[in-house]
């Protein structure tokens, strides 16, 4: 982010570079001031500003030196002279980065002068901000303990607060994540932030402590200990339009916890909130409430439940049918997730409010949504295949949500199931009664398709699993975000083939088997990029 006060640009033709040079070092004071507020007037233009040109002339070094200087106006020039530099390529970031800069700017953030304090922030936030390899060399250098003492000793400055504040978040902004004692360090200080008044101050806390929560649930834990939900609550109630987005990204990243974790999210009114929320004419905002309902419908059935009782649920589906592809795709797996989880009594409600064909207009979206859709199919049909009052074993009883199903099946098979979700479709005609053979599924690809074969455990939902003692975030179940990859943990049978007349007779069996599995859902973390 560069600082400019120029308006209109300033034509580096004119630069007097042999004049520079020989200014820039002079011991007259006056032509010292003049030389460097030159050059920093030069880089301050909005369009190509000429970062590589005054790099490529020496005048880096000798501006570090100023910031040495027993002159502020001095001091302040250089400062804004080399965060406008740090804010160009990473390159010319890197220019400054090497003549060890770091140290210089975190000195000075306990100088004397407000205006020097700012423009060191500002350019530590830029050096900070260009990537994680540079975010974390700051960190090391013990930026984040000075940084954390401005808030309290210029509490009043509201352009150092807001500069302070971007630079905080840019401290824990990228993944990988920086070592969890950072967090704990700037935790009570973040926590004591969201009671700012000042909107754009606070935006950059709210996305601050979403990068901070974007975490493992023994470190997320740490942030819920702070007991920011209920401010989080109430920033949301508000609605107000910049504050969203973050205070809504943070308390999702809550809801991807446990049980637990989960029930202290919602023991703070949060459904009423989302219910708001999914009125938002920003799309962006309606699909992070479907993710958000979808991992509190992934919890346990006391919670789903709750999700039930708010009568937030028949609007998800109305989503699901109607909003922007982003948005249906977290719609399915709120309502998937539901009926996965439920009883028979809450899977009854589901089919009452719409879940079937809303699951089966799903399927259609994209091939990394319809095994989530097929899922929750296949949980409402599972729990409609009760058992017949019958002595005799002659007279099953027909699935209770039959009816419902007959005339969705033919849409299903069109549906252009994939590979590996053909054996969920077979399992659900089964359910209905109906005879596999007249469903053909050529149209998809003709290699096998894979029953569950002696498997104990499903994982339903996609779930990133981030190792604290790795660099990378490792996907090990498939996707419920955007943009990634389907994998499936599903053991292979080698020795299967296509099913044919033969087959059949024992398909039932194979069915009974899977229907059978124990089902483990986890909860979606969301793979959105934290830019704002």
């Amino acid at each position: 982010m560069a600082h400019s006060d120029v308006d209109s640009p300033v034509d580096t033709l004119d630069l007097k570079i042999p004049q520079l040079i020989h200014q820039i070092d002079s011991t007259d004071i006056n032509v010292l001031r003049e030389s460097v507020s030159s050059v920093r007037k030069a880089l301050s233009i909005e369009k190509n500003p000429p970062i590589d040109y005054v790099i490529k002339y020496g005048f880096v070094p000798r501006l570090i030196q100023l910031l040495h200087f027993d002159d502020p106006v001095i001091q302040e020039e250089a400062a804004w002279a080399l965060t406008n530099i740090a804010s160009g390529s990473q390159q010319n970031t890197y220019s400054v980065v090497n003549l060890n800069i770091i140290p210089t700017l975190a000195s000075l953030l306990s100088s004397p002068h407000p205006r020097i304090v700012d423009q060191s922030i500002w350019g530590l936030g830029n050096i900070a901000g260009d990537s994680v390899a540079l975010r974390n060399l700051v960190l090391e250098q013990d930026v984040l303990p000075a940084l954390l003492g401005i808030f309290e000793k210029h509490s009043r400055n509201t352009n150092i607060l807001r500069n302070a504040c971007w630079a905080l978040s840019n401290l824990f902004r990228g993944k990988p994540l920086s070592d969890s004692h950072y967090a704990e360090l700037a935790l009570p200080t973040i926590a004591r932030l969201l009671y700012l008044q000042d909107q754009d101050a606070l935006c950059d806390v709210l996305w601050c402590i979403s990068y901070v929560s974007d975490t493992t649930n023994e470190r997320m834990q740490k942030v819920l200990d702070c007991n920011v939900v209920g401010v989080l609550i109430g920033i949301l109630t508000k609605a107000e339009r910049p504050l969203v987005s973050p205070a809504l990204r943070t308390l999702g990243n809550f809801l991807t916890g446990d049980d637990i974790q989960t029930q202290t999210v919602l023991n703070h009114g949060a459904l009423a909130v989302l219910a708001k929320l999914l009125a938002n004419p920003k799309a962006e905002i309606r699909k992070e409430v479907c993710w958000c309902i979808s991992n509190i419908t992934s919890g346990n059935r006391a919670q789903i439940q709750q999700v039930i009782d708010s009568g937030i649920l028949p609007t998800v589906v109305e989503h699901l049918l109607t909003d922007t592809a982003a948005v249906k795709k977290e719609a399915i797996w709120a309502i998937s997730n539901a009926c996965c989880g439920s009883s028979a009594e809450q899977i009854k409600y589901l089919v009452e409010i719409g879940s079937i064909p809303a699951l089966v207009a799903g399927s259609k979206l994209a091939d990394d949504i319809t095994k989530v859709a097929l899922e929750g199919l296949h949980y409402i049909a599972k729990a409609g295949d009760v058992p017949s009052s019958s002595s005799s074993s002659l007279t099953p009883s027909e699935n209770a949500y039959k009816s419902i199903f007959k005339d969705s099946l033919r849409s299903l098979q069109q549906a252009l199931i994939p590979h590996e979700s053909r054996h969920l479709f077979h399992s659900i005609l089964s359910m209905m009664g109906e005879n596999i053979e007249e469903y053909d599924l050529s149209d998809a690809s003709d290699e096998e398709f894979e029953m569950y074969d002696d498997v104990d455990v499903e994982v339903l939902s996609p779930a990133l699993v981030l190792d604290e003692d790795e660099d990378e975030v490792t996907d090990y179940s498939i996707s419920g975000g955007e943009d990634e990859d389907d994998e499936e943990d599903e053991d292979e049978d080698e020795d299967e083939e296509d099913v044919n007349e033969e087959d059949v007779a024992g398909l039932d069996e194979l069915v009974d088997d899977f229907t059978n599995t124990v089902v483990i859902k986890t909860k979606q973390i969301n793979q959105n990029n934290n830019n704002h």
